[in-house]
């Protein structure tokens, strides 16, 4: 809603209408939001852990959107009153939708790389859960601002806040939250750099998604699993990880998933110095990051591609790759990836300037290279 016509339609409220009627205009007003962005949120990733909101208001109308395509159009043209409904709605204590965006806005906003808006969302959410007093409400309320939590440095808020969740999960003996428990709390570690906690958790909840027959997150789980094998140097484990992973995502029609198995073979082929698996996987893996509009993990397999390209001895593509992956990171406030990829890329530069033909050496590295960051969330 434009600023003037959002102040001249509460102008006319208050003149025209009754403190009841304003009041129930309004929660029709954030039942649409909610609902559409729902809606939004089951196209881009129907197998998501989500909230499923209660019937919509009398009165209220939200939107179908059917597919990808029209539900990022939908949430970029429709974000900034997304978030306004979300502040309405902690002003006017209405908890339970308040807690029910939050989860509903987190794939857009991992997609689109608005970590700060999700931090947000997830903080009023957690916030709004507790007021509810609902235990199983909470659980989730903890990862959805752990996840951020960990990306923004905020470590041991965020190992805090899945321990609670676990907690939480255990005591009520919900097996599927304890398994996503799990799975956070690897992207927790991973983020701290400590692999081999990273990938206890992940074959944790990978057994646990096992156990319940959930297939869609037994994919997600080997790819995660993949992902910290192969920084530890277990490459065969990691491969045939990553293949299973591979196949059940393609199965089930997961772009985004077949995305980030595509990307952990990618990052294989960084580990063993075969350059060439790299750019095979790392591309197809683009073409489809690109296609369905998920620009965090774009700016992630940019990053890979450019050291495969530098590595190669191709530092034009390399500058390329690494240009394009630095405003995606910069556009996205991860202040962090920024800063490192412009440290690579200035002594990609000051390499060229000097004539040298070939930036790194086209052979295995003794140890890993460091991985660009977060590539196995999902």
């Amino acid at each position: 809603m434009h600023d003037l016509i959002r102040l001249y339609a509460s102008e006319q409220a208050h003149a025209h209408q009754a403190a009841d009627s304003r009041d129930e205009a309004l929660r029709r007003l954030v039942d649409f939001y909610l609902h559409t962005a729902y809606a939004g949120d089951q196209a881009l990733d129907p197998h998501r852990e989500s909230v499923a909101p209660a019937p919509p208001r009398p009165g209220c109308r939200p939107l179908p959107l059917p597919d990808e395509t029209r539900a990022l159009e939908w949430l970029d043209a429709e974000h900034p009153c997304l978030m306004a409904a979300q502040r309405l709605a902690v002003e006017r204590r209405w908890h339970r939708a308040v807690w029910q965006l939050a989860p509903t806005l987190h794939t857009y906003h991992w997609r689109r790389g608005l970590l700060a808006d999700q931090a947000a969302v997830a903080s009023d959410g957690l916030a709004a859960a507790r007021h509810l007093g609902d235990e199983a409400a909470q659980a989730p309320a903890h990862r959805l601002l752990a996840e951020v939590c960990a990306l923004m440095g905020r470590h041991a808020e965020a190992l805090e806040r899945l321990h609670q969740a676990l907690a939480l999960a255990e005591r009520t003996d919900d097996v599927p939250s304890q398994a996503h428990t799990h799975r956070v709390l690897a992207w927790a570690w991973g983020q701290q750099g400590e692999a081999r906690s990273a990938l206890d958790h992940a074959t944790r909840s990978l057994a646990l998604f096992q156990a319940l027959e959930d297939q869609e997150w037994e994919a997600r789980g080997f790819n995660q699993s993949a992902w910290y094998s192969a920084q530890l140097g277990h490459f065969e484990q990691a491969r045939a990880y990553c293949e299973k992973g591979l196949l059940l995502h393609r199965g089930h029609g997961n772009r985004n998933g077949e995305a980030l198995s595509l990307g952990v073979y990618a990052y294989l082929g960084l580990c063993t110095g075969r350059y060439a698996d790299v750019l095979e996987h790392g591309r197809q893996a683009l073409g489809l990051l690109r296609d369905i509009g998920n620009t965090y993990h774009e700016a992630v397999l940019l990053h890979g591609l450019g050291q495969a390209y530098a590595a190669l001895g191709r530092p034009g593509e390399a500058r390329e790759a690494w240009e394009q992956a630095l405003e995606l990171y910069r556009s996205q406030h991860r202040s962090g990836e920024a800063k490192r990829l412009q440290l690579q890329l200035s002594e990609l530069i000051e390499r060229e300037r000097e004539g040298e033909r070939d930036p790194g050496e086209a052979r295995p590295p003794d140890t890993p290279p460091p991985p660009p960051d977060g590539l196995p969330r999902e």
